[in-house]
């Protein structure tokens, strides 16, 4: 990466147009190459992931480009400064993670999907206090993995624990593809590869494009559903 001014604003425009080009042809392969700039301008600080989590800050600086690409005109790209405007989003956007933190339970825990997995598909039960209050958080992400389609079931076990994942779960995805049926992944899959597994014949930005919002509905009931009770109580009018 360039370190002075002329060549960071080079390096912008360089970004833009591959977002841009993405934009008006669907190519998927320049809509990769702009998310991987994305993510550099917008790295994951190890003090935030510490406080949310990991796959809670993932998921934040995830909103953040959705919200930056998608739309009639995709702030990002209309912007004067994008890169600025990136890390200004991702830090703004951070913050209202951090308040809404105190107002949860559980969910913000680095690891969280890997014990919703573990909890809902026969792993042994966490030491009793690793967890606050072990028997209604139980009940409730039993409950919280119940809300998930079978997509966004998917799309989360296997971005993070497809062990977890269940036979018949397995088997639904599999039957999607025509013979041969693709091998059950062993090992954690970038989301590129989950949309090739989830939406086989789809274009590729347009799988990887439905990959992200399965992510994003299913982190979003799984706060909603781990919930405290007083939480809800002080959400509702």
């Amino acid at each position: 990466m360039a370190a002075d001014g002329f060549g960071e604003r080079m390096e912008e425009r360089a970004v833009i147009r591959r977002l841009e080009h993405w934009r008006q042809t669907g190519d998927a392969e320049a809509l990769q190459e702009g998310l991987a700039w994305l993510e550099r301008w917008m790295p994951l600080v190890p003090a935030i992931v510490k406080a949310l989590g990991l796959l809670e800050a993932e998921e934040v600086r995830a909103e953040v480009i959705e919200k930056l690409l998608l739309g009639d005109k995709p702030p990002l790209l209309v912007a004067a400064q994008p890169r600025a405007l990136a890390r200004r989003s991702l830090h703004n956007a951070f913050i209202v993670a951090l308040r809404n933190q105190r107002r949860q339970l559980g969910v913000q825990v680095p690891g969280q999907a890997q014990v919703v997995a573990e909890h809902t598909h026969g792993s042994s039960a966490p030491k009793p206090d690793e967890l606050l209050d072990e028997k209604r958080l139980l009940d409730r992400v039993v409950r919280a993995m119940e809300t998930l389609r079978l997509e966004e079931r998917a799309a989360l076990l296997l971005l993070h624990a497809p062990d977890r994942l269940t036979e018949e779960d397995w088997r639904t995805v599999a039957e999607r593809h025509p013979p041969p049926v693709p091998l059950r992944p062993g090992d954690v899959l970038e989301r590129e590869d989950i949309a090739a597994l989830l939406f086989p014949g789809t274009p590729e930005a347009t799988a990887y494009e439905r990959v992200g919002k399965q992510l994003q509905r299913a982190y979003t009931k799984l706060r909603r559903v781990l919930a405290t009770p007083e939480d809800i109580e002080e959400d509702s009018p």
